[in-house]
């Protein structure tokens, strides 16, 4: 109920945008949708999350739009107010909704949740001049097998012209359809999923002028982010850039400002940077995140070290600086050195400062870092900077054998996730003399049952041919 109470207390737009990033993470994690999305190591992990958060999430936003609020709002009350202090199981959520609406939701649970995925379209569209048409061809390409069916979905299409725009509903429930629909001229804007209501992934071909006018025009945060993030593959097309700027800068909503945000770090070049720089005096601190953060994408701009470093010592958001000190170290800026050193010997909420320049001495690789990360990543030091420091250290000097050896140490520590840190840092380190300890803590160090899968496959990393050196 997390994206009820956003909407509750920030407001439809908020809640709208934390379902949209819900739905292209959950494909990402599942290699299904092309977003450069940063998820966890191992997909069992991801796949787990995904499915009791993200998935229900959507499940839940799905059965409000078929019902309507007041209907949805409650069969919920019934469902609490009947089993109030007993437990219980998905049937007698179906159960009371029934009962609450006379609504029978039998297809929509089976499909939903006693079967498995969800649908991947391949959409097209074409104008016909002559018959005045728009014509849509939707195919469902996922993999039908098992639990995984074809899906019956609802579909809103949106069709906008220069006499305005249409909304017009459709169902989508098989392999491969047609759709026509009446316009009276070249669309400038075709919507398929109008406000994304459905949990999906798409691949819908259109051309830049399309995307650039959704930028500027589409009434819901889904359908703009979603042209920001399609945007980010138009380059060498100043058009894009401009629209995507304008968008970083004076998008009423601060999620589509964060996508064209990331939309230009994708696409690079001179033109892309000037506009992000534009982007950290956004009054929003989590806009000036992404922005700094975007501008490690940009490292042969010798002029980026002073004013991150500006950044980094005077913006009044620390997330903010925590954002900048790692992009310094990226861009491997002159003097960022000694930045990250003086950010290590501050103080700051819950240390973040501190952690996050642990965190990019390893991105830096300056090999005066290794005796400070060696201190913070000792016992005795907090857990946090600790997490921070050991995979840090694992980045420096890959013919250091004690550096290993260090690491080694640290699989025996009290705290499991330091002991996990090390374990990943071993992998990502690639040193094969870490697989015989690693070997004997699997066989012999009584671990959980999570930590010996990640030790399993930190081993099969460390023999594999292609395994980091």
């Amino acid at each position: 109920m997390e994206h009820f109470w956003l909407e509750q207390h920030y407001g439809p737009d908020e809640a709208a945008y934390e379902f949209w990033r819900d739905q292209h993470t959950w494909f990402a994690q599942r290699r299904l949708y092309p977003v450069p999305i940063v998820t966890r190591d191992f997909k069992d992990s991801t796949e787990y999350a995904g499915n009791v958060y993200a998935k229900a999430s959507w499940i839940l936003r799905m059965l409000r739009e078929k019902l309507g609020d007041e209907d949805f709002f409650s069969a919920l009350h019934y469902y609490l107010v009947t089993n109030r202090g007993q437990n219980v199981v998905t049937a007698d959520l179906q159960k009371s909704i029934e009962q609450a609406t006379s609504t029978n939701v039998d297809k929509f649970f089976l499909q939903w949740i006693y079967r498995a995925g969800a649908p991947q379209f391949d959409v097209s569209y074409g104008y016909d001049p002559e018959m005045h048409q728009v014509k849509l061809d939707v195919k469902q390409t996922q993999k039908v097998e098992g639990l995984v069916g074809l899906f019956d979905v609802p579909i809103d299409v949106e069709i906008t012209t220069a006499s305005g725009r249409v909304t017009y509903s459709i169902e989508a429930n098989n392999a491969a359809q047609s759709f026509t629909f009446p316009a009276d001229s070249a669309p400038l804007m075709v919507l398929f999923d109008k406000g994304g209501k459905i949990l999906k992934s798409v691949i819908f071909r259109r051309d830049p002028p399309l995307l650039i006018y959704q930028l500027k025009n589409a009434e819901t945060v889904s359908d703009r982010a979603d042209a920001a993030l399609e945007l980010s593959a138009a380059r060498n097309v100043p058009e894009a850039v401009a629209a995507l700027g304008d968008a970083a800068e004076h998008d009423p909503f601060w999620g589509v400002r964060v996508e064209s945000l990331r939309a230009l770090g994708r696409i690079g070049g001179a033109d892309a940077e000037k506009q992000i720089l534009a982007a950290v005096g956004d009054e929003k601190p989590w806009v000036r995140e992404i922005a700094v953060r975007t501008l490690q994408n940009f490292p042969e701009d010798v002029s980026l070290g002073p004013k991150l470093m500006t950044i980094a010592s005077s913006d009044p958001a620390y997330r903010v600086r925590e954002a900048t000190l790692g992009s310094l170290a990226q861009i491997k800026a002159p003097n960022a050195f000694d930045v990250l050193v003086a950010a290590v010997n501050s103080d700051s909420p819950n240390d973040i400062l501190r952690d996050a320049a642990l965190g990019a001495l390893g991105t830096l690789g300056d090999e005066r870092g290794v005796p400070i990360l060696r201190e913070w990543a000792a016992l005795g030091k907090p857990s946090a900077a600790r997490q921070a420091a050991i995979p840090a250290i694992a980045r420096m000097d890959k013919g250091d054998m004690n550096i290993t050896k260090e690491l080694t140490s640290y699989l025996h520590d009290s705290h499991f996730d330091v002991r996990l840190a090390a374990i990943l840092a071993l992998g990502a380190r690639g040193d094969t003399d870490a697989i015989a300890p690693l070997e004997d803590l699997l066989k012999n160090g009584g671990r959980t049952e999570d930590e010996g899968r990640y030790i399993e496959r930190v081993i099969g990393v460390l023999k594999a041919p292609s395994a980091p050196k």
